[in-house]
């Protein structure tokens, strides 16, 4: 199924998160058998929610059938946009540990998108900015930006030239607002977008729950 899935009458759908996969069961039981695996960031019809005795669980289409999955890892939130006009991704999610060793992180917590210094930054999702940084000295991340999104997602838009002026703590941003130029400020090599998202339950043990953007962008035309 697409994220592009015409949605059926009665039904919603949800996006997988928090890991890099997913169960899905034939029956709304742990005790079901596994018939595949929902990969992060797949978007799936939801049917209707069931009660279980540990988790609540969603029936749902996959696959061409009707299956179950443990709705505490699933959100209503999705990306909506690419947040540059660059689709080039100089670095992904989780690599060159031993570069980020000296920040007590086991790898690259976020991807970068390369790009030309001015080029537009935009939300990928509606949301609320809580955090502006506007000082490019001082923090790794230079200028930037922090949105908090549904189901308490978080995305940061680093390394940036400038943000938008009059973007402040607590205005509401919808997707694909502009709200800064793209740029090498902070701790950076290169021109290029840092995006880092932030999700109530994290996929691996990293500091400050970070999980990989790239599922949520690589279904986005």
């Amino acid at each position: 199924m697409s994220p592009t899935l015409e949605l059926l009458s009665g039904t919603h759908m949800r996006t997988i998160t928090a890991r890099p996969w997913l169960n899905v069961r034939d029956e709304p039981s742990l005790v079901g058998q596994i018939v595949g695996r929902a990969e992060t960031g797949r978007r799936l019809v939801v049917f209707d929610e069931i009660p279980g005795t540990k988790y609540k669980w969603l029936k749902v289409g996959f696959d061409g059938g009707i299956a179950y999955l443990a709705k505490k890892w699933t959100t209503r939130f999705q990306f909506e946009n690419w947040p540059c006009d660059s689709r080039l991704v100089s670095q992904h999610f989780g690599l060159n540990p031993w570069r980020y060793a000296k920040w007590n992180l086991p790898g690259h917590e976020g991807i970068d998108i390369a790009l030309a210094s001015g080029d537009e930054i935009r939300a990928v999702a509606d949301g609320v900015i809580y955090y502006v940084r506007h000082d490019p000295h001082g923090h790794n991340y230079g200028v930037h930006l922090r949105i908090e999104h549904i189901d308490y997602h978080k995305t940061i838009y680093s390394h940036l030239l400038n943000i938008i002026d009059g973007i402040a703590v607590g205005d509401n941003i919808a997707a694909g607002t502009v709200i800064g130029y793209g740029d090498s400020t902070g701790n950076s090599f290169g021109h290029h977008l840092h995006l880092t998202l932030k999700a109530p339950y994290a996929p691996y043990d990293w500091p400050g729950d970070q999980i990989d953007p790239w599922p949520y962008l690589r279904h986005i035309d």
